[in-house]
């Protein structure tokens, strides 16, 4: 878990070159967990009412662990590129700063990233999170010259800008296991969308925190020596905004 803005800037560095020996995570991930306190909460649920559309409501979960899948508009490479990556780190650092939460695991690709928080115990606050860490970094890239996708009549209308998916999706963490794929889909990430060949040759994940915790082998699911099958992450695709 990520506390301090030290570590929070520290995760979106770190890399983890070199290979050791082939040993499964999960196993590994589980006993971690065991010496952790994962704070689970009731999924999310559908307001049904007859003959009137399904209400969608956010899970209203204190202290919760969440799983996120943030995207950019239109998925415009927008995260990339050492300024850009500075920009998102000095949002969520002062987002950090004025409402806490832990970071568990994160990764972040050309276009989306993904997390796990665990929020305080007696904070439901992270849709307030995430908008106020969109807008950090909006304001912080608009700054150095980034560009934004086209406004739309209806994003000029609410105020909105064109760097990121009005929206995200969230998945409230029920168990051990459940924590678990999500961090292993969290970390197989960039292998999965092609932009790394093995989870530890990029750079922009909480991976090597995790193998330095004794998590995960250095090699988990490396192709450096040989090919890989893709792991099967069950209903955690569905969920993760494709």
């Amino acid at each position: 878990m990520i506390r301090g803005s030290g570590a929070l800037t520290a995760v979106l560095h770190d890399a983890c070159p070199g290979a050791g020996s082939q040993l499964s995570a999960l196993s590994r991930q589980h006993s971690a967990l065991q010496r952790r306190r994962v704070r689970l909460a009731a999924p999310c649920w559908f307001v049904y009412r007859p003959g009137v559309m399904p209400e969608y409501r956010r899970p209203i979960a204190p202290g919760a662990t969440f799983f996120f899948t943030v995207v950019t508009h239109a998925r415009r490479p927008l995260l990339t590129g050492e300024k850009a990556l500075e920009c998102l780190r000095t949002a969520f650092r002062e987002e950090h700063a004025r409402r806490p939460f832990e970071i568990d695991g994160i990764v972040i690709l050309p276009d989306h990233l993904h997390c796990v928080w665990t929020l305080p115990q007696d904070d439901t606050r992270f849709s307030m999170r995430w908008s106020a860490i969109k807008a950090g970094f909006t304001r912080l890239y608009r700054a150095i010259g980034g560009g934004e996708a086209g406004l739309s009549a209806s994003r000029r209308r609410r105020g909105e800008r064109g760097a990121w998916q009005r929206r995200f999706w969230d998945h409230v963490i029920r168990s051990e296991d459940d924590y678990a794929r999500h961090m292993d889909y969290i970390h197989y990430n960039p292998v999965k969308h092609e932009v790394a060949r093995c989870p530890h040759a990029w750079p922009h994940s909480s991976f090597g925190k995790w193998v330095r915790r004794g998590v995960y082998a250095r090699d988990w699911m490396c192709a450096c020596a040989s090919p890989v099958e893709s792991p099967d992450f069950g209903d955690v695709d569905g969920r993760a905004g494709k």
